[in-house]
């Protein structure tokens, strides 16, 4: 989407009213001129956090990055209860299914430090992981049995724990890193009253509430999670915002010199 946006607006051809995307995308679009400002009077309800102080973007939902395992393959007692427990030698040898965590890296890199970071990534590609494309596609393998521990989206987990599935996750990582969709105005939007009034419905208790009923984990601070363990004032969250996307390339790089 952000491709297709760009290549239109490079050649001149504004199609685009309104985006809805990772912060990475839209931090991305943002470098190159593309997003316009616009406070919401819905924003006063949105996490403190969750939003650009100029107004650029403002978060719908965030997807938490967690720690997951099979239950019918790992007992509570022994699941990994932290991001390092990851290193640990009994999940060695493609007992650990990982997507290719650009994101993920990079924010832990702004949280920590890069030299705390790229000790948990190297120590992660040690472990010889599962790697493969998407999280869903993930999340389903580790449910089927093809490895007992992941890295996953928290409400994905919840969703399909709610549908009989042997998955569960830790809540006490420090951090949970919660990576925000974000909503933002295109710069030459062709219709930007509409636009604004788009926005205004999408960050409503209204809109956020709908939002909730696809089991996400929304922005607004009086809408509750689909089940307690996802609240974020239950967890130690930490939120991704532009300082990710803003050194996207040299997080690209560290992570793929990291997983050659």
């Amino acid at each position: 989407m952000r491709s297709k946006i760009a290549t239109e607006a490079r050649a001149g051809r504004y199609s685009v009213d309104v985006n809805s995307n990772s912060i990475t995308n839209v931090g991305l679009l943002m470098r190159d001129g593309m997003v316009a400002p616009y406070k919401s009077p819905a924003r006063e309800h949105i996490w403190p956090g969750l939003k650009d102080r100029d107004g650029l973007w403002t978060a719908l939902y965030v997807r938490l990055y967690v720690i997951a395992y099979n239950t019918k393959m790992v007992a509570p007692k022994d699941a990994p209860t932290n991001w390092w427990d990851l290193l640990d030698p009994k999940w060695k040898g493609q007992k650990i299914g990982l997507d290719e965590e650009i994101e993920l890296y990079g924010a832990l890199s702004v949280r920590w430090g890069k030299d705390r970071a790229q000790k948990l990534f190297k120590g992660l590609a040690a472990q010889a992981p599962m790697e493969r494309r998407g999280h869903t596609l993930i999340a389903q393998m580790m449910a089927a049995g093809e490895f007992p521990v992941s890295i996953a989206y928290g409400n994905r987990i919840e969703e399909m724990k709610g549908k009989g599935a042997p998955v569960d996750w830790a809540d006490t990582a420090d951090p949970v890193v919660a990576s925000p969709s974000v909503v933002a105005m295109f710069a030459n939007a062709p219709h930007p009253n509409a636009a604004q009034l788009f926005i205004d419905f999408a960050l409503s208790r209204e809109g956020q509430s709908l939002l909730k009923t696809f089991d996400r984990v929304t922005a607004h601070m009086e809408v509750p999670a689909p089940v307690p363990k996802l609240d974020l004032k239950n967890l130690k969250a930490f939120f991704v915002d532009t300082s990710v996307p803003a050194r996207f390339e040299e997080f690209q790089k560290d992570y793929r010199a990291i997983f050659r």
